[in-house]
């Protein structure tokens, strides 16, 4: 396969941070603004280009490893209780990507105290990068977002500067205090001319990716989304596996299942935007929940706008509860809009739905499976011809979905055990 898809890492990472921001209004932006401040402290240290790069990138994805909302709300004191788990999840999460392999080290560091040595206790280098992202942190999550943000100087440098002795590394500190003198600092860091900022302040490193190297990257971004919840956790790599396989049994090319195989990692990106009580829920959604619900394939479709390589995998991943008939949502389109590949992935999404665990029930068996999916292709919502192709093949595409799906399920559970360092 010789296809290869260009992208931008600054974008991609702006990407990354707003999905894993989406969890909650409390820390949005938290990710960019912490990026911004460590940007203007690493300047002034007069820290060389690559490595304001390179402190960007980690800063824009910092929190990576706190899976669930309640982590990510812990990391909201200033003083964490456990700084450790989350930064050690984020960096093994990160370093299975190749091209961010070199900013795992700084995430897995990025909440470490001062040490003379500039070492762990274990003897390992600390990125001067993640000393002044563990800052830079520590600065946002003191800003109060309702109130005038000149006024707050003050307090805030008087809670970092009276902080523990050996907290801050003392040149972040010092160049810290240096451009809280600038006012233009303090309005930048609140403004929404970040992103803008940013993009412009320096030049970010292009990429492109073979096929399989996306691929790592689409499962990076379905880890994400699906590790939310033991109940998620398997989710879009089952969806990835069954869209990819129907591909392959459909006759398409090979080309085209690897990128359906992209779009089943992608399709739930905006389930990040769902309260885990609505996902969790054991019971039948209220009318209300799932109002809340239609609304996670709109944002992956806006989400994904950022990739613009990729725009016609951006439709196959958002287009999965659309219907033949019209009927789904949120852009009821119908069948004359729906292309092949994106009935595919809704295909592919309903068996999974059907096939695995879920908080209200066990996965179904087979009869009761096929029975849903005949019934839903006699009403012209999903294609049946792909229906037809997933009977005939129901054994064997169920088999290899259970199996990538437990492997993946033992992936989730090293992530979500990991309290020590490697």
């Amino acid at each position: 396969m010789t296809k290869k898809i260009k992208i931008s890492l600054f974008e991609m990472m702006l990407t990354l941070s707003t999905v894993i921001d989406f969890m909650s209004v409390e820390m949005n932006n938290h990710q960019i603004r912490v990026a911004y401040i460590a940007y203007r402290i690493g300047e002034e240290m007069g820290l060389p280009e690559e490595q304001l790069v390179d402190m960007i990138m980690a800063s824009l994805i910092h929190d990576i490893g706190a899976l669930s909302l309640q982590e990510r709300l812990d990391t909201f004191h200033f003083e964490i209780k456990n700084p450790y788990q989350h930064a050690e999840i984020g960096y093994r999460l990160v370093k299975q990507f190749e091209p961010l392999k070199k900013i795992a080290k700084i995430i897995r560091y990025h909440h470490e105290n001062w040490r003379e040595s500039g070492k762990t206790l274990s003897g390992e280098d600390i990125p001067i990068e993640s000393y002044i992202i563990h800052l830079a942190d520590r600065v946002e999550i003191l800003i109060r977002k309702n109130e005038e943000i000149l006024g707050q100087k003050d307090r805030i440098l008087s809670k970092v500067l009276n902080s523990t002795t050996n907290t801050f590394h003392p040149q972040a500190l010092e160049t810290l205090k240096a451009v809280s003198e600038k006012e233009y600092f303090w309005l930048e860091a609140v403004s929404e001319f970040i992103q803008s900022i940013l993009s412009k302040a320096i030049t970010y490193p292009s990429i492109e990716l073979a096929l399989n190297n996306f691929d790592n990257m689409a499962k990076l971004f379905g880890q994400i989304i699906d590790f939310r919840s033991r109940f998620t956790a398997t989710h879009s790599s089952g969806v990835a596996i069954t869209s990819e396989m129907l591909g392959r049994l459909l006759d398409l090319s090979e080309e085209t299942c690897k990128l359906l195989h992209i779009a089943g990692y992608l399709h739930d990106l905006g389930k990040l935007v769902i309260p885990l009580e609505i996902l969790e829920k054991p019971g039948k959604l209220s009318k209300e929940e799932f109002n809340v619900i239609k609304s996670h394939s709109f944002y992956t479709y806006y989400i994904l706008e950022t990739f613009e390589s990729l725009d016609e995998v951006r439709k196959w991943a958002a287009f999965h509860h659309e219907r033949l008939n019209g009927a789904g949502y949120p852009f009821h389109i119908n069948q004359d809009n729906i292309s092949f590949e994106s009935r595919i992935v809704g295909v592919a999404d309903v068996f999974t739905a059907l096939t695995e665990d879920r908080p209200y029930r066990q996965g179904m068996a087979k009869n009761a499976v096929l029975s849903i999916l005949d019934e839903m292709g006699k009403k012209n919502e999903l294609d049946q011809r792909i229906i037809t192709c997933l009977i005939e093949h129901y054994d064997e595409i169920n088999e290899i979905r259970r199996v990538t799906q437990q492997k993946v399920l033992k992936e989730y559970e090293n992530f979500l055990y990991t309290g020590t360092r490697e």
